[in-house]
């Protein structure tokens, strides 16, 4: 399949414009640093209201990987990407489950590991020490973003973030390359919905 637009893939270049039915948008892209992946099983997820999501059916091979921004020039944070390898994918596969829900205006992407650990605490009266960390890592960049390691053990860390899209159900994307191996994951924050042309 296509994206639904290709503004989920182009929308990572500084200075990248976009007709909207909003008007003209401006992108920059910011480094969100790495995702720690133990498993390679990826959830996203809201993180204050909806921890229990599963994993994407899609499995990585174990590691940190590098994430990235694409944010408009509201600063607004329109899509998420975590990159597995190089290259533009030659294919897209939307992500399974089809689409998460958000009812907090704020996302977060981890490893299925530590959603558990973070639904263990969440059920004993001891999550919110875990997401006043995840929330302060979020001021230190304006409240947008933050990437907070939350299993030491393990180093498996989330990146949280205020969605453009406020409240909602959003979907992601896996770009595969020619050798079909999965390059990539990118969040859409209903920037497709907004893109004109």
């Amino acid at each position: 399949m296509d994206l639904p637009s290709p503004a989920l893939w182009t929308a990572f270049q500084d200075g990248q414009r976009f007709e909207t039915v909003r008007g003209m948008i401006e992108m920059r892209c910011r480094e969100a640093g790495s995702l720690v992946l133990p498993t390679g099983r990826i959830v996203v997820c809201d993180p204050q209201f909806d921890l229990f999501q599963q994993p994407f059916a899609v499995c990585v091979d174990p590691g940190e990987y590098p994430a990235f921004l694409a944010l408009t020039d509201l600063s607004e944070i329109a899509l998420l990407m975590v990159k597995f390898g190089d290259g533009e994918p030659t294919r897209w596969v939307r992500a399974k489950p089809l689409f998460f829900s958000v009812d907090s205006a704020s996302a977060c992407i981890m490893d299925a590991k530590l959603a558990r650990m973070l639904i263990r605490a969440s059920e004993n009266d001891r999550f919110d020490r875990h997401w006043k960390r995840a929330a302060d890592a979020m001021e230190e960049n304006d409240g947008l973003w933050g990437n907070v390691c939350l299993h030491d053990e393990s180093r498996a860390n989330m990146i949280a973030l205020r969605t453009m899209g406020g409240d909602g159900a959003f979907c992601s994307y896996f770009g595969y390359s020619k050798d079909n191996q999965v390059t990539c994951l990118v969040t859409d924050f209903f920037l497709a919905e907004l893109v004109t042309e």
